[in-house]
């Protein structure tokens, strides 16, 4: 089980990316249009608050990296960081939505089981 979170979380990982590029104006990706504003428009955070919630994506990127790479080694480390880098992407995925969707998805994922898996004994 703990073998297939570290595939997920990396792969979760690089889907992090995009959000970076279009945050940052590294590169334009026609799926996913360049905006100054979160929750379906709502909440206009400019130019500088967007900047941020690219750094914040990258963050949540490094911490999956970082929890499938301790998790494969078998690192206690990695549960922590991956209810951390979980938590902190599913924030991120509800202020980007509905483009983020699938992502809230694979959070919860991620969080349930890691909890499950500690409830019942699984991962250790």
């Amino acid at each position: 089980m703990r073998a297939a979170l570290a595939v997920l979380m990396a792969l979760h990982a690089m889907a992090h990316l995009p959000g970076v590029i279009v945050d940052w104006r590294l590169s334009a990706i026609p799926e996913l249009p360049y905006r100054t504003s979160v929750l379906g428009g709502r909440l206009s955070l400019g130019d500088a608050g967007i900047r941020t919630m690219g750094a914040l994506w990258l963050l949540a990127a490094a911490g999956f990296s970082l929890a499938a790479i301790a998790g494969g080694l078998g690192r206690p480390v990695w549960i922590p960081v991956a209810l951390a880098a979980a938590g902190l992407s599913l924030l991120l995925s509800i202020l980007a939505a509905p483009e983020s969707r699938i992502g809230i998805a694979v959070n919860l994922l991620i969080i349930a089981a890691i909890l499950w898996g500690r409830l019942t004994g699984h991962l250790v």
